[in-house]
């Protein structure tokens, strides 16, 4: 439920929503730092593989590890280097290619989500690919 209130030339919202317990692997490390993840949906190996290169090199990112999550073309990836919240964000949306819902939910909780039920029943190579530098 989502209230709104003008007052003058501002805008008031309230929201009230249920809020649930997610289960799975987030992007939290230490010292408030998070690692970088990022979900692919609809793109080719190929595709994945030239834009996750191009951020990596562009940010100087240690090895990417990538997973295929669903046929045809899902992927998700990992870059353990640790970074701090805002520069997460500016990398995975400069990263051509990802999904935006991904992001979207990413900022709103302030940390990336892989979710357990997807990882569970949907991974379709256990193999690593690995982008080297």
């Amino acid at each position: 439920m989502i209230k709104r209130l003008m007052i003058k030339d501002y805008r008031l919202t309230f929201t009230f929503a249920h809020v649930g317990k997610v289960i799975g692997v987030n992007s939290h490390g230490r010292d408030d730092l998070h690692i970088i993840m990022w979900d692919f949906d609809d793109i080719t190996l190929k595709e994945v593989t030239y834009h996750l290169k191009k951020i990596q090199w562009q940010y100087s990112l240690s090895d990417i590890y990538l997973l295929k999550t669903k046929e045809p073309d899902n992927y998700i990836a990992y870059c353990f280097t640790l970074r701090p919240w805002r520069e997460v964000v500016a990398i995975v949306v400069r990263t051509e290619g990802v999904d935006w819902q991904f992001i979207r939910f990413g900022v709103y909780r302030i940390h990336h989500v892989h979710l357990r039920r997807s990882l569970s029943t949907h991974l379709v190579s256990i193999e690593w690919s690995r982008l080297l530098r």
